[in-house]
């Protein structure tokens, strides 16, 4: 029960009873209808327990009573984010750039969400914003300096990254991105080393990214058998996230462990559905048991949630090619190359179509832009 004189149910129940709070919470709703509060700290015990949807209806109706809620559109927003409903945590963050627009933490939120969901020019000016507001923000230079990376900017990404661990050299993400950094840029000693460190400063969820980090050193190395023990480590310390369980077995699958990588992303899909690199993965695991019709149903469930990856057209036109689809084939790849020109996998795959079909012409146009691109057919 809530204590005389309105005590919170945080404090009466204890902060780890969230069950207690909620029902707390659901009580004070019944007598009070319109109490904000109430409706926010149940959506936030929600979303400790995973009822997301629950949580998000909560934030909703207190938005309902009060348009302005600035709490409200930032935990809504979060866990749109936590779920993957990137779109939507877009809206809900940049209305708290519009409401609170001397904020830094609202521009960075608005940036990552955009960076999230692959919109790279829309997340730089958020991102930028949030650093002109604050300037002595390590979390700031670590948006910025991830967003410098997924766009190959490499020397401004280190630049940033230097700069988070420079004002905050306890803040453990920023060498978490700084081994990512060295990953991409193959310096793998150093990825090492700032992942270690990653691993040291952090408690277990910062551990937990700390070991994929780890994990993604090793296989850029081609060590997927060590890939696969630091992804065990996050797994122990976090068995419910699907993504560990994906790159887990994205690893084993690199293995030819194709039936235990197909356990791994079984389980990342039984706990997020809309995980989309899993259900591709367990695509591609699919097409090298030979099971097509499989594969392609994975995998055209991947696009419907990710429609702007390239790669999951790709495998999906390898899945046709292989069912003997030509035409489902040649119109996937056409996609795995509108998405990225570049994508060698794709243009492989649409040459050995064309030579399977006959059509020299198309043959002969993507053997030249591979052997533009420096690759081998």
């Amino acid at each position: 029960m809530v204590a005389c004189g309105g005590a919170r149910p945080e404090v009466t129940c204890g902060l780890d009873n969230f069950e207690c709070v909620i029902s707390e919470y659901g009580k004070k709703i019944e007598t009070q209808p319109r109490d904000v509060e109430a409706y926010l700290g149940r959506a936030a015990a929600y979303q400790k327990i995973k009822r997301l949807d629950a949580a998000i209806e909560d934030c909703t109706k207190a938005l309902a009573i009060e348009a302005k809620e600035i709490k409200a559109y930032k935990l809504r927003g979060a866990i749109y984010f936590e779920q993957k409903q990137f779109v939507k945590a877009i809206d809900d963050f940049e209305t708290l750039t519009k409401l609170e627009p001397n904020v830094a933490e609202n521009h960075r939120l608005f940036g990552e969400a955009y960076q999230a969901n692959g919109n790279m020019e829309q997340a730089m000016p958020p991102l930028m914003k949030a650093i002109e507001l604050d300037g002595n923000n390590a979390r700031n230079f670590v948006a910025r300096g991830r967003q410098y990376r997924l766009i190959r900017s490499y020397e401004e990404s280190l630049a940033d990254l230097d700069k988070a661990v420079s004002i905050d050299g306890n803040y453990a993400r920023a060498y978490v991105e700084r081994c990512k950094l060295h990953t991409a840029t193959k310096k793998f000693d150093l990825a090492v080393s700032d992942c270690k460190l990653g691993v040291e400063l952090t408690g277990p969820e910062d551990a937990a990214f700390s070991y994929t980090a780890m994990a993604n050193v090793y296989s850029a190395q081609g060590d997927n058998a060590k890939a696969i023990a630091e992804y065990d480590n996050a797994i122990k310390l976090f068995p419910t996230n699907d993504l560990f369980y994906d790159q887990r077995g994205a690893a084993l699958l690199k293995l030819n462990k194709t039936d235990e990588a197909k356990a791994d992303f079984d389980k990342a899909i039984s706990i997020n559905a809309r995980n989309s690199s899993a259900l591709a993965n367990r695509g591609k695991a699919a097409i090298i048991a030979k099971t097509y019709e499989t594969a392609i149903a994975d995998l055209l469930e991947a696009i419907k949630i990710g429609p702007k990856s390239s790669d999951y057209y790709d495998y999906l036109g390898l899945a046709y090619t292989q069912a003997g689809k030509h035409e489902e084939a040649l119109k996937a790849l056409n996609n795995a190359l509108d998405l990225n020109p570049s994508n060698i996998s794709a243009l492989k795959n649409r040459l050995a179509l064309a030579k399977k079909t006959g059509n020299s012409l198309s043959a002969t146009a993507d053997a030249s832009r591979l052997k533009i691109l420096g690759a081998t057919e």
